[in-house]
């Protein structure tokens, strides 16, 4: 024996009533794992030259990391999955951004051409309001020119009759007549232009009311726009709500399909692997045993191998080739007249690329 055996561990596997179950090196847990006689939930303890004391202490076999088969690589592989899973989830949710912000743009930027449409409304009217101040500021200054000018007129007039009087005498009553009609004259042309002011005025007063009119059209738009905004986001919301939940139905109907996949390809592969064969124990008419007749009913001849064991412990062995249809008795070289217990063992002796079928085991029934 080498020097290194005695710095190899030796593990003991407890049985449920303390004793020791099984003992042996990390090789023959590992085989044994594999072959799930031992698992992850079994008590194990690890003794040797080169182990410390609290190695030598009992635990589970899935506390020991040397044992990769144990439940803590699978816990492992779940972790993973789950990360997997995670990452899905976040690919989801980006291809769901991306449609609403589609949605959004569909959505708010015809809104946003309204508003526009709105603030324009609003210039052209304030430009009109503006408009018609100047021409009422215009048209008051060109009244007030026309006044001045008269009233400048009926001065100089009246200056000039004053200084005819003081001249001619005689001609005072003809000059104080023309005063006094061109008094009457400037009076009737104060009135026009005191008219032509109130016109104005009543002008000013109409393109103020438009432009209220306007305010007013402006502030029912801007309700408009709240009220279809909001009725967008109401709509998006419902839009994400729906689409999760789809995302989710989708998730689940996948989980579904792949379960529901993986059964019927394990049946499947459990089908395929079955030995298309049929067998039937056929009551001799001599002997008082029964025959074994098989059947092949695959689309090819297949080479098999017939085992038969007798009762006494006698066991013979064959090699055939069974053509495909039709009923063939066993060869009398193997065994013609079978008991109740007796059995046939039928395995494939194929080639490599064939399909391998699972052995099959006939017992003979009793009388």
């Amino acid at each position: 024996m080498k020097s290194d055996d005695f710095n190899k561990p030796v593990y003991q596997v407890r049985s449920k009533n303390g004793g020791v179950l099984v003992e042996g090196s990390f090789e023959d847990m590992v085989k044994w794992l594999a072959a799930n006689k031992i698992v992850g939930n079994d008590d194990m303890r690890r003794l040797g030259y080169a182990v410390f004391e609290k190695d030598e202490l009992w635990g589970r076999v899935s506390d020991f990391p040397e044992f990769h088969h144990s439940d803590r690589e699978g816990r492992r592989l779940l972790l993973e999955k789950r990360k997997s899973a995670r990452s899905f989830m976040i690919a989801a949710a980006g291809v769901l951004l991306i449609g609403l912000g589609l949605i959004i743009w569909n959505q708010v930027w015809p809104r946003y051409v309204e508003s526009t449409k709105v603030a324009d409304s609003r210039r052209m009217a304030e430009n009109a309001q503006k408009d018609a101040v100047e021409r009422i500021e215009s048209a008051v200054a060109k009244a007030a020119r026309q006044v001045k000018e008269t009233k400048d007129a009926a001065e100089k007039t009246v200056k000039e009759a004053l200084f005819s009087a003081g001249v001619a005498k005689a001609n005072a009553e003809t000059l104080k007549s023309e005063a006094l009609n061109e008094k009457v004259a400037a009076a009737k042309l104060s009135q026009e232009s005191k008219m032509a002011v109130e016109q104005m005025k009543a002008e000013l007063d109409k393109a103020r009311a438009e432009a209220a009119a306007a305010l007013k059209e402006k502030q029912k738009l801007a309700g408009d726009v709240e009220l279809a905004l909001s009725s967008i986001e109401e709509t998006i919301r419902r839009r994400t709500e729906s689409l999760t939940n789809k995302v989710a139905a989708l998730n689940r109907d996948l989980r579904s399909a792949t379960d529901e996949e993986s059964r019927l390809r394990t049946t499947l592969n459990r089908i395929n692997r079955t030995m298309p064969l049929l067998v039937k124990w056929k009551s001799g008419v001599i002997q008082r045993g029964k025959d074994f007749e098989y059947f092949n009913y695959s689309r090819s001849p297949l080479k098999l191998r017939f085992k038969v064991t007798l009762n006494d412990g006698s066991v013979k062995e064959k090699s055939l080739l069974v053509p495909v249809g039709g009923w063939f008795a066993l060869e009398p070289s193997l065994h013609d007249d079978f008991k109740p217990g007796e059995k046939v063992t039928v395995s494939q002796e194929g080639q490599e690329g064939e399909v391998q079928y699972e052995l099959e085991v006939y017992l003979c029934p009793g009388n």
